[in-house]
């Protein structure tokens, strides 16, 4: 039963987050759950396969929900937010993650490091980004551009606005319903805010 709400989590949050924040929250109540239950019943768990011998089926390998769960949060973070400065929260979400990493390495007996070390990854960086978009700032300030180009990915599924700002060009994620609203040439606005841990995202705005 577990596995299957736990896929459902994921195919949610990855596929179609609506509404957006019940969705994030319900991947990070999941994460929490797993990585408690074990304090609970830790014989019950286990974060890694045995090398050399058959799998062992008598305890609940919380490797793979953890490494879903987490993978889809971040991609699902990297989609949604323009983030200006996307390699100062990777580099601090790193940080957090390995923080988790260690942690889930303690709780879990016979825990295999390089499998929290790869969650705490994934998961460090998502948790950082949701956690600053969350407490974004109401107002920010204003930059003026061009749309110079603009294109569709459907892996994963995002619409993409290229705006030249100044002397520096910025992809900038758009809903598909207002994907087929921008021409090349149009002047464009964006909105720069803060969230509470200093991160900067972008978004489009009327001019």
């Amino acid at each position: 039963f577990g596995a299957f709400v736990t896929v459902g989590i994921c195919v949610w949050v990855l596929v179609r987050p609506q509404p957006y924040w019940a969705a994030i929250l319900a991947g990070y109540a999941a994460i929490f759950s797993i990585t408690v239950a074990p304090l609970m019943a830790n014989d019950y768990f286990r974060l890694r396969e045995p090398r050399g011998n058959p799998p062992d089926r008598t305890r609940i390998n919380i490797a793979a929900p953890l490494s879903c769960l987490s993978a889809v949060l971040l991609i699902r973070a990297l989609m949604d937010m323009d983030t200006v400065e996307l390699t100062k929260a990777i580099f601090l979400g790193l940080l957090a993650g390995s923080m988790y990493a260690l942690l889930l390495w303690v709780i879990v007996r016979r825990a295999s490091f390089g499998i929290s070390a790869l969650v705490g990854a994934f998961l460090g960086p998502a948790a950082l980004l949701h956690t600053n978009a969350a407490t974004l700032s109401a107002e920010g300030y204003v930059e003026r551009g061009v749309v110079s180009n603009k294109y569709a990915s459907s892996k994963p599924r995002r619409h993409i606005v290229v705006a030249t700002m100044g002397p520096n060009q910025v992809e900038l994620t758009v809903s598909q319903e207002s994907f087929s609203s921008y021409a090349t040439g149009q002047d464009i606005c964006t909105e720069v805010r803060s969230g509470a841990l200093g991160i900067r995202v972008r978004f489009i705005r009327v001019c």
